[in-house]
């Protein structure tokens, strides 16, 4: 059901983070059933990778599923297969060459075919309920201008209604500037008082960051811009490095 949800063949994923709790039957149901899905449209030559953190930090019981979607996702966005610990001899009511799976026993590259890679994470409740998790990896990022070259403008007000107008005052205020952008965003940031409603902008001349706030201005999203209001009950620490 998980694969049906998530539009993805079985034979696409990479790497199966298991339950893995080490007992003879536990791990033999786990397998086949693995074995039985994966298999599908999977070359026999292609075994899918599995894996289980719990060979390395043991069985976190009620955090034991986070955990391994904690490792998985970061298999993921490393582009590498990791290894489970201690692997010596297979259990043998399991097959597999037949499933066709294979436990990861070393760290090695995480193969690349063109398309994104994916993986899914199993995990068990004492209770009986069952999870099973399918992660993909994400696009690859769009370059943006050297860090050196982006300064962080962040403003705050009261109520939104003075969040607004504060804008246009800065949306002027850049347009006719001659100050460096860095001693700009500086200013804002370590010179003036943070209040509950806020909106903070990354770019990197007054021009770019003048359009980024004309698009807040007219209601609209955009990846360089964030809005949002502190934290109710504690204050929100910020710190800002500038070149």
């Amino acid at each position: 059901e998980a694969y049906a949800q998530a539009n993805v063949a079985p034979s696409e994923i990479g790497y199966i983070e298991t339950q893995g709790t080490g007992t003879p039957l536990g791990d033999t149901i786990e397998a086949l059933a693995l074995g039985n899905v994966l298999r599908e449209g999977r070359a026999a030559d292609r075994p899918c990778a599995i894996g289980s953190v719990k060979t390395s930090i043991g069985h976190l019981e009620a955090a034991s599923g986070i955990a391994s979607l904690i490792k998985t996702t970061l298999a993921l966005r490393h582009h590498q297969l990791p290894p489970s610990l201690h692997f010596e001899t297979p259990n043998p009511s399991i097959p597999f060459p037949e499933l066709p799976l294979k436990v990861q026993t070393q760290l090695a590259a995480w193969p690349e075919s063109g398309e994104p890679r994916v993986a899914g994470v199993s995990a068990f409740g004492f209770g009986g309920s069952n999870a099973h998790v399918v992660l993909t990896e994400p696009p690859a990022a769009q370059p943006l201008p050297a860090a050196a070259d982006m300064g962080l403008l962040p403003l705050s007000a009261r109520t939104d209604a003075a969040l607004r107008d504060l804008v246009s005052r800065y949306v002027e205020f850049l347009r006719d500037t001659s100050l460096p952008w860095p001693e700009i965003c500086a200013t804002a940031a370590a010179r003036r008082d943070h209040h509950d409603c806020r909106l903070a902008i990354l770019a990197s001349t007054p021009a770019s960051a003048t359009d980024l706030l004309a698009a807040f201005l007219a209601g609209q999203d955009h990846p360089g811009l964030q809005t949002g209001r502190k934290p109710w009950g504690r204050e929100l620490h910020m710190a800002f490095l500038y070149p």
